[in-house]
């Protein structure tokens, strides 16, 4: 799979303290964009999905996190790998939460994959629109959506 970057701890992408990764690739392209790097499909690097698991586990355990947060380029568009990292971290860490960043609309998202829909907890959803702005957490332009897990609603609510 292709990666951006990987950092923690990171505060601002969910709830709580987080290991965040960027897939490296995007075709929606969103005016306004905040990630423009993480839109083409030849940056970042190629990285396994055990060896991507294992660094967001490595950077958990080392920072003592709450959750994964995955962003990008856009996630849906690598949606296999990015569920088989999900799958690998929630098979060795069940209590942390997952968030997912898409421009996708849920619905959509969902019908990419199923799978990797199931993985999340709280799943931000639709393409950023510049001429709508927010200052709902996470929510970037209003037009956005959050849907969520029983466990993504109480850690939002936390």
């Amino acid at each position: 799979m292709r990666i951006s970057r990987i950092a923690a701890p990171i505060s601002v992408l969910g709830p709580g303290r987080r290991v965040a990764m960027w897939v490296q690739g995007c075709t929606l392209a969103c005016p306004g964009c905040a990630s423009v790097d993480t839109w083409s499909t030849e940056a970042g690097r190629e990285m396994s999905t055990d060896e991507v698991a294992g660094e967001l586990l490595r950077l958990v355990d080392e920072h003592g996190l709450d959750g994964v947060t995955v962003s990008g380029g856009e996630p849906f568009q690598q949606a296999e790998p990015v569920a088989d990292v999900l799958a690998l971290v929630r098979a060795a860490r069940p209590d942390l939460d997952v968030v997912v960043f898409t421009g996708y609309d849920a619905a959509v998202a969902r019908r990419r994959s199923v799978r990797l829909a199931r993985l999340v907890d709280i799943l931000v959803a639709g393409r950023y629109d510049r001429t709508q702005p927010s200052d709902r957490p996470l929510v970037a332009s209003a037009n956005q959506r959050i849907v969520t897990s029983d466990r993504g609603a109480v850690r939002l609510a936390s």
